[in-house]
């Protein structure tokens, strides 16, 4: 049987993350993330008018590992700011030069369980690309179900802190100053190297183990695994991959491949 890479080849094949494999990061913190998925949803709002999101499926990593997920969704605008920054740190343009966010692309897939055909569309170019931010960890929010699921509000910049209107103007650090500097990040220099540092925002954190202080990445982790243990029993009934829309009291939940 011939092997079909598809009509468009992609770079970085081989290097899937599978997000179902990560725990949830619940803690406020400067990240760096991979973006492992970035499916498109479609709908129609109470008052009839439709409308479109991007979906996000971030990989928190740390030394080039992922070491948890953030599920964020943003309306497809020319009003978006989080998705004109994260199209412009991926350097997404058009022959003139001009930001853009590309047209959405149909991936053809089977269903696992029912072997049927299956599509759903996505922004590729957005895939696997390395992004910067200051993420807040706002809290859970509830389903009909039962089940919940953490909610944030993602500050996308550079590695140094920078927005995209910064980095394009050349100015120095200042939408992110504030967070940053709450954060314990030293805003004239580069905050990679500040990341051992950052500190949860209105959060107690757990006292380290180890004598060496630790990072924002194993916080969180060390975070989520406490609150794992509290919710094991509830966590296990989420078989399905779900995601917070934001449309009022719905989820979106389906058996995409990722």
């Amino acid at each position: 049987m011939a092997t079909n890479f598809g009509k468009t080849p992609r770079d970085n094949l081989g290097n899937f993350i599978n997000l179902k494999e990560l725990n949830d990061i619940r803690q406020t913190g400067f990240y760096e993330m991979e973006i492992a998925s970035a499916a498109i949803k479609t709908g129609v709002s109470s008052k009839g008018n439709a409308w479109e999101s991007l979906n996000l499926g971030l990989a928190v990593m740390n030394n080039g590992q992922p070491t948890g997920r953030i599920y964020v969704t943003e309306f497809i605008s020319a009003t978006s700011q989080r998705l004109q920054d994260i199209c412009f740190f991926a350097n997404l343009r058009d022959a003139e030069g001009n930001v853009i966010c590309p047209d959405p692309t149909t991936v053809e897939y089977t269903d696992k369980l029912t072997g049927e055909p299956k599509t759903f569309q996505e922004i590729a170019e957005l895939k696997n690309v390395r992004i910067y931010g200051v993420v807040e960890y706002t809290g859970e929010k509830s389903t009909n179900s039962g089940n919940t699921f953490p909610q944030y509000s993602l500050h996308v910049c550079n590695e140094r802190g920078q927005t995209a209107t910064e980095v394009a103007l050349n100015h120095p650090v200042t939408t992110l100053k504030p967070m940053l500097e709450k954060l314990g990040i030293k805003t004239s220099d580069n905050v990679r190297t500040q990341q051992s540092n950052v500190q949860g925002v209105g959060a107690q954190q757990p006292a380290p183990a180890q004598s060496q202080p630790m990072g924002p990445i194993a916080q969180a982790i060390a975070q989520q695994q406490s609150y794992s243990k509290q919710n094991l029993q509830q966590r296990a009934q989420m078989s399905q991959f779900q995601q917070p829309n934001t449309v009022q009291g719905e989820m979106y939940n389906d058996d995409l491949p990722f």
